[in-house]
């Protein structure tokens, strides 16, 4: 970050984040330009309230009074007296308008910025450290590093309360939670039911949930593992570690490190569409031939931008070149296993779905329907992690990551056995590009500032899990989340809740739970009143099959019942029509986990369907 600084005539001042230029017009209203980037972003100050400043952000962009936000939020603040943010859906031109909106006192500013999704997504660090930098002119700053740390044991009744009310009002169906302090386990407990089923049973600290993305953390680990054994080195380039290793940009192929797959700097976007669409009897094999289609979208090091297939890439790579004689799979597995695992007596994690899924105690996924209510999903849709199991197919449990998170805080010791070097597990948290104002993506983390606090941790969500681990490395203590419902929805207001009793403070974790519920719920009706009956000769053109080299073969069927649904695999997809509020009109799957799915119809030289999500887009064909 450079230290660029812009102050108003209020004394309210943001920071400009590298790559970020501006322009002024007036005293108090600023242009931001990206290089090489169509968004348009501005900023000003408004003396009056967060309405009358919304509504002369609303004329400058052409929002017309009639036109409602796809999501409208108000989440809670402290520094500042009010919040509110608007997401509006696309316009004439395929861009999205967003205005984001503080008060404190006679004082206002807005944040507003319009762009195509896949501009959007690609700058969204940047864009995000330059909204999150706006300092109030009286701070209102809770630094809890300079405030005294109470124990979790004595207020154990009021978190519990918390986390059922908040269980309840996401729909949330069960989840396992764990608490260290001082490097000792305070908490550990289990809430709701492993599946909404007579068969549910209760959740405990030893049931199994996916923890997703937190799995990118132990596969740093282990290649740090493997580097003190001497057998390679973060440095290492992975095209002479594994020849195979090619992606659809040659330079770039035979440049990247072992590091720099998993630090989330290489210039490549995320790609998930194919991983999650096409993964049936894929093995990590497979995974290498999917590298050819993934090439940059901004430069190495400019820009923040997450990527799965290449944190997968890095832990095979590795399990190759210290187990030979084993397929990949089955070496990450093992090394997982020996070097991790059983070292930190996690005795019921494993990267083994069938282990899991043949066993007992594991709680099933799930996710929300079109009508909003929350449904288990078939745990056949999980099975898309197995083929990049490094960035997020571990199973574990609550009692089995507080041993990580442990050994985490303890500089890789657990009960005083030496399991990793603490300069080289310390490494893996060197932050390498900026997340946000306060933050970095570092070697499978995620590292920083949370309320004065250095904070170290990553999320993690599959289909129908989601989980959280966050380590305070200064006070020794660390928070574990595993939910089997998609979201996160409460694993933030959870972390704030015994953040709040951890200190004696109010840090508005009810309200925070509120917002977020009535952010999905405006999500959600969004999409339900855009929906419409498809017209039968739209569906006409549509029958039939359809085919992507990434996406694989799916097909556009009409049911006994006169609807249209989407065949992958032998599993159908209900299907209607959704109209964005620009006028184009797509296909949109309505059924869990994939819901707001979109196809656009094309119907021209060739082509059948566009799917297209951020920077993901793909062509399919009618075969």
């Amino acid at each position: 970050m450079n230290c660029k600084t812009i102050t108003f005539p209020s004394m309210a001042s943001i920071t400009l984040p590298d790559g970020v230029s501006a322009e002024v017009t007036g005293e108090s209203l600023y242009h931001f330009c990206i290089e090489r980037e169509d968004l348009k972003i501005s900023f000003f100050e408004h003396q009056g309230d967060l309405d009358s400043a919304l509504a002369l952000a609303k004329k400058a962009f052409s929002i017309l009074p009639s036109e409602e936000p796809v999501i409208c939020m108000s989440p809670p603040e402290i520094e500042f007296d009010a919040t509110r943010i608007e997401i509006y859906g696309k316009n004439e031109n395929n861009q999205y308008r967003q205005l984001h909106g503080k008060n404190q006192g006679p004082y206002s500013w807005i944040f507003s910025l319009q762009g195509e999704e896949g501009v959007l997504e690609r700058r969204g660090s940047q864009i995000m450290a330059l909204f999150h930098s706006l300092k109030a002119p009286e701070q209102r700053k809770i630094d809890l590093s300079s405030m005294k740390m109470e124990s979790m044991r004595t207020k154990t009744v009021e978190l519990d309360s918390f986390i059922h009310e908040a269980m309840e009002k996401a729909q949330v169906p069960g989840l396992s939670l764990a608490i260290i302090e001082r490097g000792e386990i305070v908490y550990s407990q289990g809430f709701g039911k492993t599946v909404l089923s007579k068969e549910g049973k209760s959740v405990l600290p030893s049931t199994r949930f996916m923890i997703g993305s937190i799995s990118k953390s132990m596969t740093t680990f282990l290649i740090a593992k493997l580097e003190e054994e001497g057998l390679l080195h973060w440095n290492d380039r992975a095209v002479e570690l594994y020849p195979n290793f090619r992606l659809g940009d040659e330079e770039l192929s035979n440049k990247l490190t072992l590091e720099d797959l998993v630090c989330a700097s290489t210039g490549i976007p995320r790609r998930d569409w194919p991983m999650i669409m096409n993964h049936t009897s894929k093995k990590a094999e497979n995974l290498f031939a999917d590298l050819l289609h993934l090439k940059p979208s901004s430069e190495s090091n400019e820009v923040f931008q997450y990527n799965n297939q290449l944190v997968a890439a890095s832990g095979f790579i590795a399990a190759k070149r210290a187990q030979a004689n084993l397929s990949m799979d089955e070496g990450f597995a093992s090394l997982l296993k020996s070097r991790l695992f059983i070292p930190m007596e996690m005795t019921r994690s494993t990267v083994e779905f069938e282990e899991v899924v043949h066993g007992e105690d594991f709680a099933y996924p799930h996710n929300k329907a079109f009508d909003g209510t929350t449904v288990p999903v078939d745990l056949d849709h999980e099975r898309f992690v197995t083929h990049v199991a490094p960035a997020g197919a571990v199973w574990s449990t609550a009692s089995d990551m507080a041993n990580y998170a442990i050994t985490e805080l303890n500089g890789g010791l657990f009960r005083s056995k030496r399991i990793l070097s603490e300069e080289r597990l310390v490494y893996r948290r060197r932050g390498k590009v900026a997340h946000d104002h306060e933050s970095k993506y570092a070697l499978g983390w995620l590292v920083g500032k949370k309320r004065g606090l250095d904070v170290v941790q990553h999320n993690g969500a599959t289909c129908g899990f989601s989980s959280n681990l966050v380590l305070f490395p200064t006070t020794q203590s660390g928070i574990v989340i595993l939910s089997n419902s998609y979201g996160g929805l409460i694993l933030e207001p959870i972390v704030e809740k015994i953040l709040s009793l951890w200190f004696n403070v109010d840090l508005q974790e009810k309200k925070l739970l509120t917002s977020n519920c009535a952010t999905f719920d405006s999500y959600w009706d969004f999409f339900q009143r855009h929906t419409f009956d498809l017209p039968n000769d739209v569906v006409k053109r549509a029958l039939g099959g359809h085919f992507h080299p990434e996406i694989g073969y799916f097909e556009i069927c009409n049911g006994e019942d006169g609807k249209p649904y989407l065949s992958k695999e032998g599993v159908r997809y209900g299907l209607a029509g959704f109209r964005e509020d620009g006028g184009k009109e797509k296909f949109m799957v309505i059924d869990s986990p994939f819901i707001g799915f979109m196809l656009e119809p094309i119907f021209a030289e060739g082509i059948s369907l566009r799917i297209q999500r951020g920077q993901e887009s793909y062509e399919c064909m009618s075969s």
